[in-house]
């Protein structure tokens, strides 16, 4: 119970020390007053809210632009703190003793790679677990990123330069490829592409929270998906975390059932961990009551599969 009590309280730690960085680069993404920015910045969630909170199986073309800077960092202040803690619980719930083989790779500096990540938060999820159960110094070779959007490495810079040189000693290095899952290309054709060179590489792929905003191509996506699965080397893990009611969780289970041959589910569970006003600093909580408007703390229900590729 000590070893729980102290893992908690470094996790609050990192992502208070985190979510201050990124309130931190407010100014960065500010053209206007103060109060017109965070009138925008607030809009911009409504829309983030409405999608994300409801199946977006029928509006593909409403996916928010992510080429806008203010919405990237909308996003980042939103959803970084409660994904953040979505890849770190689902790891800590994984690592049992039946299942320490599996992770041993994990704990050697792995190669990354995040489809649909955004602003690297899956990344960092996973690092913050590397720290909790050990793993000190640099905790990754090589992470990738592959996203629709690519301005994301400049919110990352960004958030990184707030952070001071111990924090940034662990965080990870990282390129991001331009990927989009609603891709007119057949899924086959896509994965020859040489930038996804770095799925064969990989050690981990995690897919958090990014397939259900393009589940209504549900066919198409289970292709992607079993392309994805089918390109993974022996040993890699695949951390995939979304919405329990959403249609990407059929969908990878579908994919999975082509390819049990050489895949299984090592861990599966119903998530519904929530963060509380723990992660706020001093400075932070005056910043959310000016913004009126909090990052998102209530988890909601999700599932996690972590899938092996035995053979």
């Amino acid at each position: 119970m000590a070893g729980n009590d102290v893992d908690h309280w470094q996790f609050n730690e990192d992502i208070c020390i985190l979510f201050d960085a990124i309130v931190a680069t407010f100014d960065n993404y500010s053209n206007q007053d103060e109060a017109a920015t965070f009138s925008n910045s607030r809009n911009m969630r409504e829309v983030m809210r409405e999608t994300y909170t409801n199946d977006m199986s029928n509006r593909i073309s409403d996916r928010p632009d992510y080429s806008d800077k203010l919405m990237r960092w909308t996003y980042t202040y939103t959803y970084l703190p409660r994904h953040v803690h979505l890849v770190y619980a689902a790891l800590m719930k994984a690592y049992t003793p039946e299942h320490m083989e599996s992770f041993e790779k994990l704990k050697e500096q792995p190669i990354v790679c995040c489809v649909g990540g955004g602003p690297n938060i899956d990344a960092l999820g996973l690092c913050i677990f590397l720290r909790a159960v050990g793993c000190y110094g640099t905790l990754t070779t090589k992470v990738c990123v592959l996203d629709k959007y690519d301005d994301w490495r400049h919110t990352w810079e960004d958030m990184k330069q707030q952070l001071s040189c111990e924090y940034q000693s662990w965080m990870p290095q990282t390129e991001w490829a331009k990927f989009d899952m609603c891709s007119s290309l057949y899924p086959r054709a896509f994965f020859k592409v040489k930038s996804f060179g770095i799925i064969n590489e990989a050690d981990i792929i995690t897919m958090i929270k990014s397939l259900s905003t393009v589940a209504s191509s549900a066919e198409k996506m289970k292709l992607t998906v079993d392309q994805l699965m089918k390109k993974m080397k022996r040993g890699a893990l695949l951390l995939f975390i979304d919405y329990a009611k959403s249609n990407a969780v059929k969908i990878v289970q579908q994919a999975l059932s082509s390819n049990r041959s050489s895949h299984r589910v090592l861990h599966d569970e119903l998530i519904t961990d929530a963060l509380t006003r723990e992660i706020y600093s001093g400075s932070a909580e005056t910043f959310t009551d000016r913004m009126e408007d909090q990052p998102v703390l209530g988890a909601g229900q999700n599932i996690m599969l972590l899938i092996h590729r035995f053979a």
